[in-house]
């Protein structure tokens, strides 16, 4: 656990289970807008999601941001003021298609991410250049652990379950470079920004952002996190419903 001294300089924010409903379409809530706004007055705000970045514009203009956010989960940094990307990490062909020849087994619909691009296929022959992120999508969570274990046999990729944008008992699932992952675009951004990571406070939901959580100075897990985030995490702020980022930045950020 880190010491929480209330000197934050940057704040990371996930999307999808913390800012907004795991939904197209949906939004923050006022209280949590008006909170991110307030905080952004005072200290450097960016956005670290597994989305596309076309997928995120919409989230990004109601919180009136500015700067840099992380995207496809890491994989990309892009300039959200011009759309200019500062960084990509890809996984090559080779790599992939190993992946992909794994998760389409399963025979659940795969896509293959690049940049804001997703593209369903069904033989990994179809994957002709890098790709940033693979997505298994609408897999049963009870299905989800053997998945994910027969995908971490892929050498140098990161897997995760993450948020489905379903009402059923259902995850999506990502596949990525292992230099992808949450924590190395959380790292970037600190760099790019020039802050240390006990200057920085991030806050997320799910298993994807065990890592964001645990390359910040103060990792915060949302109320309704599963347990396994809410163990490594130095802070448990309230739900999604409860608008627990804005309870937590007004804790550590606007006191």
């Amino acid at each position: 656990m880190s010491e929480i001294d209330n000197n934050y300089e940057l704040l990371l924010l996930d999307v999808d289970g913390t800012l907004v409903e795991s939904k197209g379409g949906a939004l923050p809530s006022s209280r949590v807008i008006e909170a991110v706004k307030s905080a952004a007055d005072k200290i450097d705000v960016a956005i670290i999601t597994g989305r596309p970045f076309e997928f995120t514009k919409d989230v990004i203009s109601s919180l009136g941001l500015t700067g840099y956010g992380v995207f496809n989960g890491g994989a990309e940094i892009i300039d959200i003021s011009t759309g200019q990307q500062i960084h990509r990490q890809t996984m090559s062909v080779p790599v992939a298609r190993e992946a992909a020849s794994i998760a389409l087994k399963y025979g659940y619909t795969v896509f293959n991410t690049m940049g804001s691009d997703e593209v369903a296929f069904t033989s990994s022959d179809e994957i002709t250049e890098s790709s940033d992120k693979l997505l298994i999508v609408d897999v049963p969570s009870s299905k989800s652990s053997e998945v994910v274990r027969a995908l971490e046999a892929v050498k140098g990729t990161v897997t995760h379950p993450v948020s489905a944008w379903s009402d059923e008992d259902v995850v999506n699932i990502t596949v990525a470079h292992e230099y992808a992952s949450k924590q190395h675009g959380a790292e970037q951004i600190m760099q790019l920004l020039g802050h240390a990571k006990a200057q920085t406070m991030a806050i997320g939901d799910g298993h994807n952002d065990i890592p964001l959580i645990q390359a910040a100075g103060l990792g915060i897990a949302m109320g309704d996190a599963p347990s396994e985030v809410k163990e490594i995490a130095d802070y448990v702020t309230s739900s999604l419903a409860k608008d627990g980022v804005a309870d937590a930045i007004e804790k550590f950020i606007l006191k």
